[in-house]
């Protein structure tokens, strides 16, 4: 057991899945680059921004495309597949974010 415990100790804390997490949006970018779920986790977009905002995912495996997101909202996006997706914005399309669902 205290390998185990030992073991978790050492992992970063980016290691570490969720079945959920939110993430802002502001001054044009997410804020984090990458982020890890469990399947059929979900990730909800809060635009802290100025801007309007579009969020986009596009592979074979899972798609999501908003509506146009206005400032003080929030898009929920559930990922029912295991994978890697990136998420782009539409309007802003340098806003970037790498997701890894396992």
């Amino acid at each position: 057991m205290k390998g185990v415990v030992a073991g978790l100790a050492a992992l970063p804390l980016g290691a570490m899945t969720a079945d959920s997490s939110t993430i802002i949006q502001q001054h044009r970018a997410f804020s984090v680059a990458e982020v890890s779920l469990l399947r059929g986790g979900t990730l909800h977009f809060s635009n802290e921004d100025d801007f309007t905002h579009e969020i986009y995912i596009e592979t074979p495996q899972f798609s999501f495309d908003s509506e146009e997101q206005e400032p003080g909202t929030v898009v929920n996006v559930t990922f029912p597949v295991s994978g890697h997706f990136a998420v782009h914005c539409h309007i802003h399309p340098k806003m970037h974010l790498d997701v890894d669902v396992q």
